[in-house]
């Protein structure tokens, strides 16, 4: 395991007066990308990282992290690639290009109704709590070039997340990510070798509900950085494809400055004293992305010391959720994770026993697809 905070150089913005959260990162195309095709083909996982993870507290302290924050249009701009220059397989779910896989998205209008239906349940459920829900777009959306998604077609995930908040009631608070993770689209926000975000892409997507909510986000170099090399995860498990184990991933992770501390209630009610941020260092290749809140658990509880103010939220997920959970942890006295798989008692009684003042829907956009996923989420929400 290796730790410490690495700075970088921030591109800034503030002279063309294009005022982000924070700061936004210039993205720039190197050659070599434009001739690969892939926004990580070439570089390991950690060089992408110290090309593109900057010291974000530079310029946001000059900067009104309650202002509106604006994407420069051309980081938005459909690109192109020579596709001549690829290597492209196919596994039906998901593509490999070089050395990175991309997963496709095939919308379904029934289970997707279903999806906004329990937003919309749930705000009726806790009439006393802030309701948010993120959704989270495969990389397929935010990363691969234009031409290569002609070749091999998906549904469009922008289109799909639109569609289903549009049917979600005035009552809760979505927060679009689609066009923030795509002006980072060069930066290490995906797993080349799984399909879940990294830290990095979720830091994004706290930055946009901390500004929604309208509390301060803390910069990414005021957490101690921890890395686990050797990740290879659920594309290269199902795939065993050798582009993939050739250049595996690294996950960085974020320990809270309050506490590292939680403790996490099995499916039988067995409770666990664990780390927030587990070392996994010597855990085998395909199980380190559980270094994140001890994995998918039923119930997992964080209590932070340093405050005493009784705020509290409930983060309901699936694995994608378990990356978000601890940028959180230090501006709330209490923070509860429910996944809806897994958790057998109800969103109404567990609001009985913690009135909480949030309530944060993390989703995985494929989740909205999976019809016993739905239903799950349907069952846990009465």
């Amino acid at each position: 395991m290796c730790t410490g905070n690495r700075k970088g150089k921030v591109m800034n913005y503030k002279k063309v007066k294009l005022i982000i959260m924070g700061v936004m990162i210039g993205l720039s195309l190197t050659s070599c990308q434009k001739d690969n095709g892939s926004n990580s083909s070439s570089k390991s996982a950690s060089d992408i990282v110290s090309d593109t993870k900057q010291d974000l507290s530079d310029d946001s302290s000059s900067l009104s992290q309650n202002e509106e924050d604006k994407i420069d249009p051309k980081l938005l701009e459909d690109r192109e690639v020579d596709v001549s220059t690829l290597s492209i397989q196919n596994y039906g779910s998901f593509l490999v290009v070089n050395d990175t896989a991309y997963e496709y998205y095939s919308y379904n209008d029934e289970i997707t109704g279903n999806f906004a239906a329990n937003i919309n349940r749930a705000v009726a459920l806790a009439p006393n709590s802030k309701v948010y829900s993120i959704i989270v777009p495969t990389n397929y959306e935010i990363s691969l070039y234009k031409n290569v998604k002609e070749m091999y077609p998906s549904y469009n995930q922008k289109e799909a997340i639109e569609s289903i908040y549009s049917r979600q009631n005035a009552g809760s608070i979505n927060i679009d990510i689609v066009d923030t993770l795509k002006a980072h689209r060069d930066e290490y926000i995906y797993y080349r070798t799984d399909h879940h975000w990294t830290s990095l892409g979720a830091f994004y997507a706290y930055q946009k509900f901390a500004k929604e909510k309208g509390i301060k986000y803390n910069s990414l170099d005021s957490f101690e950085e921890v890395q686990f090399p050797g990740f290879l995860g659920s594309f290269y498990t199902e795939s065993k494809s050798s582009a993939l184990s050739a250049n595996s991933d690294v996950v960085y992770a974020y320990k809270p400055n309050s506490t590292n501390e939680l403790e996490f209630y099995d499916e039988n009610g067995n409770v666990t004293n664990w780390n927030i941020i587990e070392d996994v260092s010597n855990w085998n290749a395909g199980s380190k992305y559980n270094t994140f809140i001890s994995g998918d658990n039923p119930l997992v509880k964080i209590t932070n010391p340093t405050l005493s103010d009784n705020s509290s939220i409930v983060v309901i997920k699936e694995s994608y959720g378990n990356a978000l959970v601890p940028f959180l942890v230090d501006h709330y006295q209490h923070v509860y994770v429910i996944d809806y798989r897994y958790y057998k008692n109800s969103f109404s009684s567990f609001l009985s026993e913690y009135p909480v003042d949030d309530v944060l829907f993390v989703n995985y956009l494929s989740a909205s697809l999976s019809s016993s996923n739905v239903s799950r989420m349907q069952n846990f929400l009465r």
